[in-house]
């Protein structure tokens, strides 16, 4: 928590990416978004009729939400591990750059967790980082995979396999690679990112 609090003070909003603009809820949904960050996700969300929750385990980073964000979404600092929701509660669960954030045994946890939330016939909306991204193996390799960068933060890179198995209790509903060739400075840079949705 101290690092993921220090590098928000330091950096401020984490993820600067644009918000997902198709996220379909029907009216009424009960959405949980796990590691809501700066809710950048959030904002795509808010102003549906759907009653959102945001959870993170950093306070700095939940306070950079905006205002139109705070004042509609019920946020909570707490673990993903340990979600302190009833069972079958949400019918969407949004995983965003989180699970390649934790170590292998919680990511299981977290996972159990996301299953036990979902009503029956929820989805979760899974996006994790690629093998196949530049970033890749920057760092020191503290599990398979599993990168640490220089301010503390861990990330893990996935294959699809890895992915379909993670979540192998559940139904696959798509699963996909997405990969963007850029130019940063005249140099080439490859972002890889892996999508998935499942279902309870």
């Amino acid at each position: 928590m101290e690092r993921w609090d220090s590098s928000y003070r330091s950096k401020g909003a984490m993820w600067r990416g644009l918000p997902l603009n198709d996220i379909r809820a029907d009216d009424g949904s009960r959405i949980l978004e796990l590691g809501c960050g700066n809710g950048k996700t959030m904002s795509a969300v808010v102003g549906r009729d759907v009653r959102m929750v945001g959870l993170d385990f950093s306070m700095v980073g939940l306070k950079l939400c905006p205002p139109d964000v705070m004042g509609r979404v019920e946020l909570v600092q707490g673990d993903a591990g340990h979600l302190p929701f009833r069972d079958g509660c949400f019918d969407m669960v949004i995983a965003h750059h989180l699970l390649g954030h934790l170590a292998l045994p919680h990511r299981l946890s977290a996972v159990s967790e996301i299953e036990r939330v979902l009503s029956p016939g929820g989805e979760v909306r899974v996006l994790v980082l690629s093998t196949g991204d530049m970033r890749f193996s920057e760092g020191g390799e503290i599990e398979a995979n599993t990168f640490l960068n220089g301010s503390g933060i861990a990330t893990h890179f996935f294959s699809e396999a890895e992915v379909r198995e993670l979540f192998s209790s559940m139904m696959e509903v798509s699963l996909s690679e997405t990969v963007i060739e850029k130019r940063y400075s005249g140099m080439p840079v490859r972002r890889a990112t892996i999508d998935g949705i499942f279902r309870v």
